[in-house]
């Protein structure tokens, strides 16, 4: 299942720090690179999480962020 309204993410694109906001507990952020290889992993079950981009290289990634309804994929650009 999708979700979309219940899931809010900024900045994009971002520089250092990329925050999730959700209106239910978030229950995992995977961000993979272009290649598709896994670069960040978390499960923290809150509401709102800050995901620390500062040692990824500039370019595009994609963010699976996970709740118990549904899950939802957003593109991210690190400059």
């Amino acid at each position: 299942m999708t979700i979309s309204s219940d899931v809010f993410t900024q900045p994009n694109p971002v520089t250092s720090t990329f925050t999730i906001n959700s209106q239910e507990a978030i229950t995992s952020v995977a961000i993979f690179n272009v290649l598709g290889q896994q670069v960040i992993n978390e499960t923290p079950d809150t509401l709102n999480v800050v995901v620390d981009f500062s040692n990824l290289t500039a370019g595009l990634y994609m963010a699976n962020i996970a709740t118990q309804n549904g899950s939802k994929t957003v593109k991210v650009i690190k400059k």
